[in-house]
This record gives structure tokens, C-alpha cells and sequence, in this order.
């Protein structure tokens, strides 16, 4: 009899879009292993200061396809999701790509300006060397600050700006210690054509799946053969040695981040 468990398995779950289901399976399909990935800001390296969130959900049918879904939260202008090889707290080399996004989001709205200081307070105002240029019948801003200093929470991130003064703005962030320093620029989006491209996106990210011949990105050092790749991938999936990472305009290292478990 032919079975079609692995088609049932995915359309009973979360990982749509399966060409295989219309093809008839000719032998017994092993129980799917899932794995979950929970995706955070401080779970990157460095820690980065975002509400930002996000899950990843995988699973791996008959030993040999490999199914993902990649949900977020709060994130603007994702470009990359991967998995990647390391520990918890360790950076590691990309070996499977799960989402590569919108070229771009958004430009500069001219140049960067000197940060003099963040203000204690909530929410804070960032002084600026020089008249900052917004105009003066722009009220609000998209603005990014970059290499600023000394602040708690750190302020290096992407806001909605409220122009207060011809050099100060302030941003919706409860700050504790001042900072100072770095740069603050303005931007406009360019893509609104594209969810993943606006502000706080929250939603479905990426699904799909994988047959080892397409494991391309794994390094010669995890297999010679397709078969001896994915069987390190599951390898490192089973023992916690690989992590999902989503990348963003912001964050090109990493923007959230969560280490990959096995689901009980």
C-alpha cells in the first residue's frame, strides 16, 4: 500500500506548500523529530537591545527532508534568516540559508549628524552637535543612531523620532544613564511594497523544505556526500550545536537569535 504519511504529517502541521504531496510514496515513512528554536535579542552575539522576537519550527521526515518555518515579531526590515553551526553564546559559520530578503528596505535622507548626548529620562532626548536638518514642518522622523556610547539601555537601534528642537529629538526609550556620542541619521523607507520591509513586522517570515542534495552551504568539513552532510546537520540539530539567526537593516550580524532543541 502506498503511504502517505509524510504528506499528512505536513499538511496536518505547519510546514505548507509541499510538492511531494501529490506524488505517491512507495515505502514507510519513519515519525517526523521536530525542533524548536525560540528567537531573542539578548540570545545574540554580542546582546542585542530589541523587542524584537521570533520561532523557528523544524522537522525532520524519514530521515531524510528537512521542513522549516520561521515566524517574528516586532522586526523591521529583516534581510537574512540562516542556521548556523555553535553553541549557545558561541558565533558560527551559516550552513543552511532559510530566508534571504528585500535587497532593500530603505536609503539615507541625508547625512549622518554628531550625537552630543542622551538624556536621563523617559523618554530620552538626543542633542546633536548641529542643526539636524529634519525641517521644520517634520514633526516626526525615522531615525537610526549608531555608535553611541555609555547610554543604559543601549540606543543603537532604528526609531520614530519626535523632532523637539533645531539639534534635539527625542526617542520612545526609558533611559537610566546618558550616553554619548555616535551618529544619528535620518531615513525613509523605500520598499513599502514589502511587509518584511516595514516597521515592527510581525508575522510569517519563511517556510520550506530541504532534500540533502540541497544542503550546498554546509562546509566540505561536515560530508563529502549529500547523505553524509544532512547527517551531520541532524547531528548538530539533535545535540543543540546549531541556532537560527534572523538578521536585519540594523543588525547585519544577527538581530534575534535562538539556539535549536529538540521538541519532547
Amino acid at each position: 500500500m502506498r503511504n502517505k504519511t509524510l504528506c499528512s504529517l505536513m499538511a496536518a502541521g505547519l510546514f505548507a506548500g509541499v510538492a511531494a504531496c501529490g506524488e505517491d510514496l512507495a515505502y514507510p515513512i519513519l515519525p517526523a523529530e521536530e525542533f524548536t528554536a525560540t528567537l531573542s535579542g539578548p540570545d545574540e552575539v554580542p546582546a542585542v537591545s530589541t523587542a524584537a522576537t521570533g520561532t523557528a519550527r523544524l522537522a525532520v521526515f524519514d530521515d531524510s527532508i528537512l521542513s522549516f518555518r520561521v515566524d517574528v515579531a516586532g522586526i523591521d526590515s529583516t534581510t537574512a534568516a540562516h542556521i548556523h553551526a555553535g553553541a549557545a553564546g558561541v558565533p558560527g559559520p551559516v550552513i543552511v540559508s532559510l530566508f534571504a530578503g528585500p535587497s532593500a528596505c530603505k536609503q539615507n535622507s541625508g547625512a549622518a549628524i554628531a550625537i552630543t548626548s542622551s538624556s536621563v529620562g523617559s523618554p530620552t532626548t538626543i542633542t546633536t552637535t548641529v542643526r539636524h536638518g529634519f525641517g521644520a514642518n517634520l514633526t516626526t522622523s525615522l531615525v537610526r543612531i549608531a555608535g553611541h556610547a555609555g547610554s543604559t539601555p543601549s540606543l543603537n537601534n532604528e526609531y520614530t523620532a519626535t523632532v523637539t528642537d533645531t539639534n534635539k529629538f527625542t526617542i520612545p526609550v526609558p533611559v537610566a544613564v546618558g550616553g554619548t556620542g555616535g551618529t544619528a541619521q535620518r531615513f525613509v523607507l523605500i520598499n513599502v511594497t514589502s511587509p518584511r520591509c516595514r516597521p515592527a513586522y510581525t508575522g510569517f517570515l519563511a517556510q520550506g523544505l530541504l532534500k540533502a542534495s540541497q544542503l550546498t552551504e554546509l562546509p566540505t568539513g561536515y560530508g563529502a556526500t549529500p547523505r553524509e552532510r544532512l547527517d551531520s546537520l541532524l547531528v548538530l540539530l539533535r545535540t543543540g550545536g546549531a541556532y537560527v539567526n534572523v538578521h536585519n537593516a540594523v543588525n547585519a550580524g544577527g538581530h534575534i537569535r535562538g539556539q535549536i532543541q529538540p521538541m519532547p
